[in-house]
């Protein structure tokens, strides 16, 4: 680590470096800004730094960021290293979390050279090397695919990062459904396959009469068509766009439709039962891994689906009440909602004992 000048306070700042765009979605960004969400509330500061948008970060944690950097290109363009690299040498004990595919080894080599803490969100396992502490919260997580390559692993649903806003949320102690019932759309921040709308449609092929909230987000392209599909339904559907607070929206809900990311984390913990979509391969596992832990009903790639085979698997969901307690049960179990303050405990203990 890096020595400190003499009589100079050496308070950890964590450097956050997440994109979030339509290539690889929302998810990145803000189970990263969960992290920094939580270093702020121990007195500490924090600084958001991507290469696209902070848009899909809340306003709340964008506001109490000590700074941030955004609108350059990103790796393996030199601008992004450089910058990050300068903000590196201007802090005196420096953290970096990184959350996103772009980062390759010769980017974390660099960071773990500077002598900054390199944190790493990982997902499948080949995000981890040069990294002092790595986080990975999916359930199929293993802590020895890590040995070697990280110092510390943190792995499975207890280091799963949520945002203080669920934990406002009331969790669902009950499996009955609201009159008509709630249904929550929600396939990430640009869903470039536009399966919401397929969704719609099959809320329109339900036998059973629902009410739904369609999640529009801020990168989604496809905006306009989704708007109009709404307010043309015969169903009871409304379309909010980029919403301020999901949680309340997943709390509001019977049933989520949802991609299989880190959503299914949101919903797990707070007892919401859910059909899950896989929209990239890299939510495969994760979709696949909470289907066996009884969290989701996974209902494959997005690309083999039906407007008819999801209608069909939501009205299995509506009529069995059995099916929804146990998913309820299942996610309540398995996240705790504890896991983002777990992660920043090891950060910092980590950081004290190698400083």
């Amino acid at each position: 680590m890096r020595s400190s000048r003499a009589g100079t306070e050496t308070r950890p700042l964590l450097i956050v470096r997440a994109d979030a765009n339509a290539a690889i979605g929302s998810g990145h960004a803000k189970r990263s800004a969960a992290v920094a969400e939580e270093w702020h509330r121990r007195d500490l500061q924090f600084a958001l730094v991507t290469s696209g948008s902070l848009e899909s970060v809340p306003t709340a944690i964008r506001r109490r960021a000590s700074r941030i950097e955004t609108g350059f290109a990103a790796h393996p363009d030199p601008e992004d290293l450089d910058r990050l690299l300068r903000m590196i040498g201007e802090s005196q004990t420096p953290c970096v979390l990184l959350d996103g595919y772009g980062f390759d080894e010769e980017y974390r080599r660099a960071i773990r050279q500077s002598g900054a803490t390199l944190i790493v969100m990982d997902d499948n396992g080949s995000q981890a090397s040069h990294a002092h502490v790595v986080v990975n919260s999916s359930p199929s997580a293993d802590r020895t695919e890590y040995r070697g390559i990280a110092v510390e692993s943190l792995v499975g649903p207890a280091f799963a990062p949520l945002r203080s806003e669920f934990m406002l949320q009331s969790r669902k102690t009950g499996s009955d459904l609201s009159e008509p019932p709630r249904i929550l759309v929600t396939l990430g921040g640009s869903d470039r396959l536009n399966r919401t709308a397929m969704v719609i449609e099959a809320l329109e092929l339900t036998s059973r009469r629902v009410q739904a909230r369609v999640v529009i987000g801020p990168a989604n392209t496809g905006k306009g068509e989704l708007l109009e599909k709404c307010s043309s339904a015969s169903q009871h559907i409304e379309c909010i766009v980029d919403p301020p607070d999901m949680s309340a929206l997943m709390a509001w809900s019977d049933i989520a439709v949802c991609a299989s990311g880190g959503t299914l984390l949101e919903i797990a913990f707070l007892g919401v039962p859910s059909l899950s979509l896989v929209l990239a391969e890299n939510q495969r596992k994760i979709g696949e891994t909470f289907a066996d832990s009884g969290v989701t009903r996974n209902l494959g790639s997005a690309e083999q689906l039906t407007a008819r085979g999801i209608a069909d698997a939501l009205t299995e969901m509506l009529e069995n009440q059995e099916i929804r307690r146990a998913q309820t049960i299942a996610g309540q179990s398995l996240i705790d909602g504890l896991g983002t303050s777990r992660i920043v405990d090891h950060i910092l203990g980590f950081t004290t004992v190698n400083d």
